[in-house]
Protein backbone atom coordinates (compact mmCIF):
# COMPACT_ATOMS: atom_id res chain seq x y z
CA UNK A 1 0.00 0.00 0.00
CA UNK A 2 1.34 3.72 -1.01
CA UNK A 3 1.94 5.61 2.09
CA UNK A 4 1.04 9.14 1.14
CA UNK A 5 3.29 11.98 2.85
CA UNK A 6 -0.33 13.71 3.25
CA UNK A 7 -3.88 13.11 3.20
CA UNK A 8 -6.06 16.36 2.77
CA UNK A 9 -9.90 15.18 3.22
CA UNK A 10 -12.05 17.66 1.77
CA UNK A 11 -11.34 19.47 -1.89
CA UNK A 12 -13.14 22.45 -1.03
CA UNK A 13 -11.84 25.98 -0.52
CA UNK A 14 -9.23 25.07 2.34
CA UNK A 15 -8.40 22.01 0.61
CA UNK A 16 -7.97 23.45 -2.27
CA UNK A 17 -6.40 26.45 -0.94
CA UNK A 18 -3.41 24.42 0.93
CA UNK A 19 -2.47 21.54 -2.17
CA UNK A 20 -2.27 24.94 -4.25
CA UNK A 21 0.24 26.75 -1.86
CA UNK A 22 2.17 23.00 -1.53
CA UNK A 23 2.83 22.86 -5.03
CA UNK A 24 3.75 26.82 -5.89
CA UNK A 25 6.24 26.31 -3.27
CA UNK A 26 7.72 22.80 -3.80
CA UNK A 27 6.46 21.04 -6.78
CA UNK A 28 7.65 17.20 -7.02
CA UNK A 29 8.59 17.00 -2.54
CA UNK A 30 5.25 15.80 -1.70
CA UNK A 31 2.78 13.30 -2.37
CA UNK A 32 -0.51 14.40 -1.70
CA UNK A 33 -4.20 12.50 -1.49
CA UNK A 34 -6.86 14.78 -1.73
CA UNK A 35 -10.29 12.51 -0.53
CA UNK A 36 -13.88 14.82 -1.41
CA UNK A 37 -17.40 13.41 -0.99
CA UNK A 38 -18.82 15.41 -3.98
CA UNK A 39 -18.55 13.78 -7.31
CA UNK A 40 -18.35 17.12 -9.44
CA UNK A 41 -17.80 21.08 -8.57
CA UNK A 42 -20.96 23.36 -9.16
CA UNK A 43 -20.72 27.26 -8.59
CA UNK A 44 -21.82 26.36 -5.00
CA UNK A 45 -20.73 29.50 -2.76
CA UNK A 46 -19.59 33.13 -2.82
CA UNK A 47 -16.87 34.26 -0.42
CA UNK A 48 -16.47 38.31 0.21
CA UNK A 49 -13.35 39.44 1.72
CA UNK A 50 -11.34 43.09 1.48
CA UNK A 51 -8.21 43.00 0.17
CA UNK A 52 -5.90 43.25 3.27
CA UNK A 53 -3.60 40.15 2.16
CA UNK A 54 -2.21 38.70 -1.24
CA UNK A 55 -3.70 35.69 -1.83
CA UNK A 56 -3.66 33.02 -5.32
CA UNK A 57 -6.78 33.36 -6.38
CA UNK A 58 -6.77 37.41 -7.40
CA UNK A 59 -7.53 36.34 -10.67
CA UNK A 60 -10.87 34.27 -9.99
CA UNK A 61 -11.84 37.65 -8.54
CA UNK A 62 -15.09 38.59 -10.39
CA UNK A 63 -16.28 42.27 -8.75
CA UNK A 64 -14.48 45.21 -6.34
CA UNK A 65 -15.84 47.92 -4.57
CA UNK A 66 -14.35 50.57 -2.92
CA UNK A 67 -17.20 51.74 -0.77
CA UNK A 68 -20.11 50.09 1.65
CA UNK A 69 -22.43 51.22 3.57
CA UNK A 70 -24.96 50.22 6.65
CA UNK A 71 -28.79 51.54 7.05
CA UNK A 72 -29.81 51.56 10.40
CA UNK A 73 -32.90 54.20 12.17
CA UNK A 74 -33.26 55.87 9.08
CA UNK A 75 -29.78 56.72 8.22
CA UNK A 76 -27.30 55.31 6.00
CA UNK A 77 -23.27 55.38 6.52
CA UNK A 78 -21.01 55.52 3.17
CA UNK A 79 -17.46 53.97 3.55
CA UNK A 80 -14.61 54.45 1.54
CA UNK A 81 -11.13 53.21 2.33
CA UNK A 82 -7.96 52.21 0.59
CA UNK A 83 -8.97 48.49 0.42
CA UNK A 84 -11.75 47.13 -1.66
CA UNK A 85 -14.05 44.85 -1.17
CA UNK A 86 -14.35 41.46 -3.54
CA UNK A 87 -16.40 39.12 -4.60
CA UNK A 88 -15.24 35.76 -5.62
CA UNK A 89 -17.67 32.91 -7.08
CA UNK A 90 -16.99 29.72 -6.46
CA UNK A 91 -16.79 28.73 -9.98
CA UNK A 92 -13.90 30.81 -10.82
CA UNK A 93 -12.33 29.57 -7.87
CA UNK A 94 -12.67 26.19 -8.55
CA UNK A 95 -11.26 26.40 -12.00
CA UNK A 96 -8.32 28.38 -10.80
CA UNK A 97 -7.70 25.98 -7.76
CA UNK A 98 -7.96 22.30 -9.84
CA UNK A 99 -5.60 23.89 -12.49
CA UNK A 100 -2.46 23.04 -10.61
CA UNK A 101 -4.03 19.63 -9.07
CA UNK A 102 -4.80 18.14 -12.33
CA UNK A 103 -1.29 19.50 -13.60
CA UNK A 104 1.01 17.99 -11.10
CA UNK A 105 2.25 14.27 -11.15
CA UNK A 106 2.67 14.06 -7.67
CA UNK A 107 -0.42 14.98 -6.75
CA UNK A 108 -3.78 12.89 -6.92
CA UNK A 109 -7.74 14.08 -6.35
CA UNK A 110 -10.36 11.46 -5.94
CA UNK A 111 -13.90 12.93 -6.12
CA UNK A 112 -17.03 10.95 -4.62
CA UNK A 113 -15.18 9.83 -2.30
CA UNK A 114 -16.68 9.27 1.30
CA UNK A 115 -14.63 8.79 4.27
CA UNK A 116 -16.01 6.33 6.97
CA UNK A 117 -12.64 5.93 9.56
CA UNK A 118 -9.88 7.85 10.49
CA UNK A 119 -7.64 5.84 12.71
CA UNK A 120 -4.44 7.31 13.49
CA UNK A 121 -1.47 4.43 14.22
CA UNK A 122 2.30 5.15 15.67
CA UNK A 123 3.61 6.29 12.19
CA UNK A 124 0.89 6.74 9.60
CA UNK A 125 -3.55 7.48 9.55
CA UNK A 126 -5.25 4.52 8.04
CA UNK A 127 -8.46 6.44 6.22
CA UNK A 128 -11.36 4.03 5.55
CA UNK A 129 -13.65 5.06 2.57
CA UNK A 130 -16.22 3.58 0.99
CA UNK A 131 -14.28 2.55 -1.76
CA UNK A 132 -10.59 1.44 -0.04
CA UNK A 133 -8.10 2.29 2.90
CA UNK A 134 -5.36 4.59 2.38
CA UNK A 135 -2.39 5.40 4.46
CA UNK A 136 -0.43 9.01 4.92
CA UNK A 137 2.16 10.26 7.50
CA UNK A 138 -0.17 13.29 8.09
CA UNK A 139 -3.43 14.06 7.52
CA UNK A 140 -5.48 17.30 7.10
CA UNK A 141 -9.09 17.49 7.81
CA UNK A 142 -10.80 20.43 6.34
CA UNK A 143 -14.26 18.42 6.46
CA UNK A 144 -16.84 21.27 8.06
CA UNK A 145 -18.28 20.39 11.91
CA UNK A 146 -21.85 20.18 12.63
CA UNK A 147 -22.29 23.66 13.80
CA UNK A 148 -25.88 23.89 14.61
CA UNK A 149 -25.77 21.15 17.18
CA UNK A 150 -23.25 22.63 19.32
CA UNK A 151 -23.95 23.89 22.50
CA UNK A 152 -22.32 26.80 24.85
CA UNK A 153 -22.58 27.10 28.63
CA UNK A 154 -21.87 30.75 29.13
CA UNK A 155 -19.28 32.68 29.08
CA UNK A 156 -18.57 31.22 25.87
CA UNK A 157 -21.61 32.00 22.97
CA UNK A 158 -22.44 29.59 20.03
CA UNK A 159 -24.36 31.85 17.39
CA UNK A 160 -24.37 31.13 13.85
CA UNK A 161 -24.62 33.45 10.74
CA UNK A 162 -27.43 31.86 8.96
CA UNK A 163 -28.48 32.95 4.79
CA UNK A 164 -30.10 32.93 2.03
CA UNK A 165 -29.13 35.02 -0.94
CA UNK A 166 -30.51 35.49 -4.26
CA UNK A 167 -28.55 36.62 -7.74
CA UNK A 168 -31.36 38.35 -9.21
CA UNK A 169 -32.00 40.49 -12.88
CA UNK A 170 -34.64 43.09 -11.91
CA UNK A 171 -37.10 44.51 -14.94
CA UNK A 172 -36.45 48.43 -12.68
CA UNK A 173 -32.96 49.63 -12.50
CA UNK A 174 -33.44 49.85 -8.24
CA UNK A 175 -29.50 48.97 -7.38
CA UNK A 176 -26.45 51.61 -6.46
CA UNK A 177 -24.22 49.41 -8.54
CA UNK A 178 -20.88 51.76 -6.97
CA UNK A 179 -21.66 50.50 -3.05
CA UNK A 180 -22.05 47.24 -1.19
CA UNK A 181 -24.97 47.60 1.56
CA UNK A 182 -23.20 45.62 4.14
CA UNK A 183 -25.82 45.55 6.96
CA UNK A 184 -29.47 46.85 6.43
CA UNK A 185 -31.24 46.61 9.23
CA UNK A 186 -33.89 48.53 8.15
CA UNK A 187 -36.28 45.38 7.60
CA UNK A 188 -36.53 44.26 11.21
CA UNK A 189 -40.63 44.80 11.10
CA UNK A 190 -40.91 42.98 8.28
CA UNK A 191 -39.12 39.99 9.96
CA UNK A 192 -41.42 40.64 13.09
CA UNK A 193 -44.22 40.05 11.28
CA UNK A 194 -43.30 37.18 8.78
CA UNK A 195 -42.41 35.65 12.57
CA UNK A 196 -45.60 36.97 13.94
CA UNK A 197 -44.05 38.88 16.42
CA UNK A 198 -46.08 42.02 17.52
CA UNK A 199 -44.78 45.76 17.33
CA UNK A 200 -44.45 45.73 20.99
CA UNK A 201 -42.43 42.60 21.36
CA UNK A 202 -40.23 43.18 18.12
CA UNK A 203 -36.48 44.34 19.96
CA UNK A 204 -36.99 41.18 22.22
CA UNK A 205 -38.64 38.21 20.78
CA UNK A 206 -36.71 38.04 17.39
CA UNK A 207 -34.54 34.94 17.66
CA UNK A 208 -31.50 36.94 16.70
CA UNK A 209 -30.68 40.18 14.53
CA UNK A 210 -31.60 40.39 11.19
CA UNK A 211 -30.49 42.69 8.28
CA UNK A 212 -29.91 42.70 4.19
CA UNK A 213 -26.78 42.24 2.81
CA UNK A 214 -26.98 43.35 -1.12
CA UNK A 215 -23.60 43.65 -3.68
CA UNK A 216 -24.53 45.21 -7.01
CA UNK A 217 -23.12 43.93 -10.05
CA UNK A 218 -25.09 46.80 -11.94
CA UNK A 219 -28.25 48.42 -11.80
CA UNK A 220 -30.70 45.79 -12.38
CA UNK A 221 -28.51 42.56 -11.29
CA UNK A 222 -27.28 41.85 -7.44
CA UNK A 223 -26.59 39.20 -4.85
CA UNK A 224 -29.27 39.50 -2.40
CA UNK A 225 -29.03 38.00 0.91
CA UNK A 226 -31.86 37.51 3.90
CA UNK A 227 -29.19 37.24 6.85
CA UNK A 228 -29.29 36.84 10.33
CA UNK A 229 -26.92 36.83 13.35
CA UNK A 230 -28.92 34.23 15.89
CA UNK A 231 -28.26 31.20 18.30
CA UNK A 232 -30.26 29.19 15.64
CA UNK A 233 -31.56 28.71 12.10
CA UNK A 234 -35.16 29.21 10.49
CA UNK A 235 -37.41 27.75 8.22
CA UNK A 236 -35.99 28.84 4.56
CA UNK A 237 -39.84 30.39 4.09
CA UNK A 238 -38.71 32.96 6.40
CA UNK A 239 -36.05 34.28 4.26
CA UNK A 240 -37.13 33.56 1.40
CA UNK A 241 -40.71 36.12 2.50
CA UNK A 242 -37.60 38.32 3.55
CA UNK A 243 -36.31 38.98 -0.07
CA UNK A 244 -39.52 39.22 -1.63
CA UNK A 245 -40.02 42.08 0.65
CA UNK A 246 -37.30 43.91 0.58
CA UNK A 247 -36.90 43.98 -3.45
CA UNK A 248 -40.75 45.02 -3.50
CA UNK A 249 -39.62 47.75 -1.43
CA UNK A 250 -37.00 48.69 -3.56
CA UNK A 251 -39.02 48.62 -6.65
CA UNK A 252 -36.92 45.75 -8.55
CA UNK A 253 -40.81 45.47 -10.27
CA UNK A 254 -40.69 41.64 -12.03
CA UNK A 255 -37.44 39.96 -11.60
CA UNK A 256 -35.71 36.62 -12.44
CA UNK A 257 -33.77 35.11 -9.63
CA UNK A 258 -31.04 33.40 -11.51
CA UNK A 259 -29.68 31.92 -8.31
CA UNK A 260 -29.93 31.29 -4.91
CA UNK A 261 -27.79 29.93 -2.16
CA UNK A 262 -27.93 28.76 1.37
CA UNK A 263 -25.42 28.83 4.38
CA UNK A 264 -24.39 28.38 8.33
CA UNK A 265 -21.45 30.08 9.20
CA UNK A 266 -20.40 29.84 13.16
CA UNK A 267 -20.50 32.88 14.87
CA UNK A 268 -19.00 31.05 18.39
CA UNK A 269 -16.30 31.02 20.94
CA UNK A 270 -16.50 27.41 21.53
CA UNK A 271 -12.68 26.25 21.05
CA UNK A 272 -11.52 24.28 17.87
CA UNK A 273 -8.81 21.83 18.15
CA UNK A 274 -6.15 22.87 15.14
CA UNK A 275 -4.22 20.07 16.24
CA UNK A 276 -6.85 17.43 18.12
CA UNK A 277 -3.35 14.40 17.86
CA UNK A 278 -0.06 14.19 16.75
CA UNK A 279 -0.76 13.01 13.44
CA UNK A 280 -3.68 14.94 12.19
CA UNK A 281 -4.63 18.44 11.59
CA UNK A 282 -7.87 20.58 11.27
CA UNK A 283 -8.09 23.72 8.65
CA UNK A 284 -10.95 25.74 7.46
CA UNK A 285 -13.57 26.26 9.12
CA UNK A 286 -13.01 23.14 11.33
CA UNK A 287 -10.06 24.80 12.25
CA UNK A 288 -11.59 27.89 13.49
CA UNK A 289 -10.98 30.26 10.26
CA UNK A 290 -14.19 31.45 10.47
CA UNK A 291 -13.91 35.03 12.61
CA UNK A 292 -16.59 34.47 15.36
CA UNK A 293 -17.66 38.48 15.24
CA UNK A 294 -18.60 38.42 11.44
CA UNK A 295 -17.85 34.59 10.03
CA UNK A 296 -15.69 35.83 7.45
CA UNK A 297 -13.26 33.15 6.67
CA UNK A 298 -11.62 33.20 3.49
CA UNK A 299 -8.52 35.39 4.18
CA UNK A 300 -8.41 33.39 7.37
CA UNK A 301 -8.13 30.15 5.41
CA UNK A 302 -5.57 31.59 2.86
CA UNK A 303 -2.86 31.99 5.74
CA UNK A 304 -3.94 29.20 7.44
CA UNK A 305 -3.22 27.44 4.24
CA UNK A 306 0.34 29.35 3.74
CA UNK A 307 1.58 28.71 7.63
CA UNK A 308 0.74 25.20 7.29
CA UNK A 309 2.34 24.68 4.07
CA UNK A 310 5.56 26.29 4.94
CA UNK A 311 5.64 23.78 7.91
CA UNK A 312 4.75 20.65 5.85
CA UNK A 313 7.25 21.29 3.51
CA UNK A 314 10.20 21.91 6.17
CA UNK A 315 9.13 18.45 7.93
CA UNK A 316 7.98 20.72 10.49
CA UNK A 317 5.03 19.20 12.09
CA UNK A 318 4.63 21.43 15.79
CA UNK A 319 2.33 23.46 17.21
CA UNK A 320 0.11 25.32 14.85
CA UNK A 321 -1.02 28.56 16.32
CA UNK A 322 -4.26 29.64 15.73
CA UNK A 323 -4.74 32.42 12.53
CA UNK A 324 -6.90 35.07 15.34
CA UNK A 325 -4.55 36.71 17.41
CA UNK A 326 -5.78 36.45 21.94
CA UNK A 327 -6.35 40.11 21.84
CA UNK A 328 -8.74 39.20 18.57
CA UNK A 329 -10.55 36.09 20.44
CA UNK A 330 -11.27 38.34 23.90
CA UNK A 331 -12.54 41.01 21.76
CA UNK A 332 -14.91 38.90 19.92
CA UNK A 333 -16.20 36.54 22.73
CA UNK A 334 -16.76 40.16 24.45
CA UNK A 335 -18.81 41.45 21.61
CA UNK A 336 -20.28 38.17 21.30
CA UNK A 337 -21.78 38.29 24.73
CA UNK A 338 -22.53 41.47 24.09
CA UNK A 339 -25.42 40.59 21.25
CA UNK A 340 -26.32 37.31 23.47
CA UNK A 341 -27.35 39.85 26.06
CA UNK A 342 -28.72 42.92 24.43
CA UNK A 343 -29.48 41.54 20.68
CA UNK A 344 -32.03 44.41 20.11
CA UNK A 345 -28.92 46.63 20.64
CA UNK A 346 -27.09 44.66 18.22
CA UNK A 347 -27.90 46.63 14.40
CA UNK A 348 -27.33 50.18 16.73
CA UNK A 349 -23.94 48.58 17.64
CA UNK A 350 -22.53 47.55 14.10
CA UNK A 351 -23.96 50.92 13.19
CA UNK A 352 -21.57 52.93 15.26
CA UNK A 353 -18.73 50.95 14.22
CA UNK A 354 -18.79 52.02 10.51
CA UNK A 355 -20.45 55.43 11.42
CA UNK A 356 -17.52 56.40 13.31
CA UNK A 357 -14.42 54.53 13.63
CA UNK A 358 -12.19 54.80 10.78
CA UNK A 359 -12.77 52.74 7.59
CA UNK A 360 -9.03 50.94 7.15
CA UNK A 361 -8.91 51.00 10.68
CA UNK A 362 -12.12 48.59 11.08
CA UNK A 363 -11.13 46.91 8.02
CA UNK A 364 -7.96 45.79 9.34
CA UNK A 365 -9.97 44.58 13.20
CA UNK A 366 -12.19 42.80 10.80
CA UNK A 367 -8.93 40.85 9.25
CA UNK A 368 -6.84 40.46 12.41
CA UNK A 369 -4.43 42.77 10.62
CA UNK A 370 -5.10 45.54 13.45
CA UNK A 371 -2.45 47.58 14.83
CA UNK A 372 -3.27 48.78 18.38
CA UNK A 373 -3.81 52.25 17.44
CA UNK A 374 -7.03 50.38 14.75
CA UNK A 375 -7.74 48.47 18.23
CA UNK A 376 -7.70 51.65 20.14
CA UNK A 377 -9.61 53.35 17.35
CA UNK A 378 -12.21 50.70 16.99
CA UNK A 379 -13.45 49.84 20.65
CA UNK A 380 -13.02 53.52 21.58
CA UNK A 381 -16.47 53.48 19.04
CA UNK A 382 -18.66 51.54 21.54
CA UNK A 383 -20.02 52.33 24.33
CA UNK A 384 -17.36 51.30 27.20
CA UNK A 385 -20.00 50.26 29.92
CA UNK A 386 -21.61 47.45 28.75
CA UNK A 387 -18.04 45.91 27.07
CA UNK A 388 -16.18 46.26 30.05
CA UNK A 389 -18.51 44.54 31.87
CA UNK A 390 -18.73 41.86 29.54
CA UNK A 391 -14.95 41.55 29.09
CA UNK A 392 -13.91 41.91 32.50
CA UNK A 393 -16.80 40.26 34.43
CA UNK A 394 -18.53 38.07 32.53
CA UNK A 395 -19.56 35.07 35.47
CA UNK A 396 -20.63 37.83 37.50
CA UNK A 397 -22.67 39.57 34.81
CA UNK A 398 -24.52 36.26 34.31
CA UNK A 399 -24.77 35.83 37.88
CA UNK A 400 -26.66 39.11 38.65
CA UNK A 401 -28.65 38.73 35.62
CA UNK A 402 -29.92 35.63 37.22
CA UNK A 403 -30.63 36.84 40.62
CA UNK A 404 -32.54 40.13 39.06
CA UNK A 405 -34.75 37.33 37.08
CA UNK A 406 -35.78 34.99 39.93
CA UNK A 407 -36.84 38.28 42.13
CA UNK A 408 -38.79 39.31 39.67
CA UNK A 409 -40.36 35.59 39.03
CA UNK A 410 -41.12 35.63 42.80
Amino acid sequence: MQVWDAIILGAGCAGLTLVNELIGRGEGQLNILLLEERSEYTNDRTWCFWNTLNHRFENAVSYRWSGWNVHYAGEVVHCRGAYQYQYLRAEHFYKLALAPVYASSKTILRLGEQVRTVQEEEDLVRIQTHQGTHAGRYVIDTRPMDQQNRRATYPDVHWLQHFMGWKVKTECACFQSKQVTLMDFEGRKDAAEILGVSDNETDNALPGIPFIYLLPFSPTEALVESTWFGPKVLPKSVYREQLQRYLQEKGAGNYEIIEEEYGVLPMSTLPTTTQPTRRIRHLGLAGGAARPSTGYAFLAIQRQAQRLADQLLKGDWGNFPDYYSTQSRLLDATFLRVLQQNPQRGPELFWRLFRYANPDALVRFLADTASLKDLWEVTTCLPSGIFLKQSLFPNFSQKKEMETTQIQGV
